[in-house]
């Protein structure tokens, strides 16, 4: 996200926007001075031509380190973290794009009970660990159908 607040600045910079600093401003309680002000801003969509846009949205899959082991040198964060992924979800008319997919009987759920179940204490039954509870576990297998996948894709950080 940050990466792509840069070059949205960098672009705004370059074009000869002029910045009205009021609208990046706001006062704040401080005991170091009475006029104290707080600035900042940050770039989180962009609105294009006839009437499209591009809006960011975080993936912290991206920027998990025990799935993504390779840092980059420069940043620090996973390379994976520099990864943007375009999908547009609007579709033509009212369909949507991007539609999920359950699988048939693909939702199954169990539990491991120890010397307690889902109704109580196991007095004399079988238990599957020694621990004053039992554990719930549910799965779901769905998948996304990419209606058009023209309107989708991804920028890939590639160093050289």
């Amino acid at each position: 996200m940050l990466q792509f607040h840069r070059a949205i600045q960098d672009w705004q910079n370059k074009s000869g926007f002029i910045k009205n600093v009021e609208v990046y401003t706001n006062k704040v309680q401080s005991d170091y001075h009475v006029n104290a002000l707080e600035a900042g801003y940050q770039f989180v969509k962009y609105n294009m031509a006839n009437g499209s846009s591009l809006e960011l949205v975080h993936n912290p899959l991206y920027d998990d380190r025990s799935i993504n082991f390779e840092i980059d040198p420069i940043t620090g964060f996973p390379v994976e973290s520099q990864r943007i992924t375009f999908l547009d979800l609007n579709g033509e008319g009212n369909k949507s794009n991007i539609k999920i997919m359950n699988k048939k009987d693909g939702f199954a759920f169990g539990y491991v009970q120890g010397l307690y179940g889902p109704y109580g204490p196991i007095n004399g039954g079988t238990a599957a660990h020694s621990g004053s509870y039992y554990e719930m576990h549910v799965e779901k297998s769905c998948g996304l159908h990419i209606h058009d996948v023209t309107r989708c894709g991804e920028l890939i950080l590639s160093r050289n």
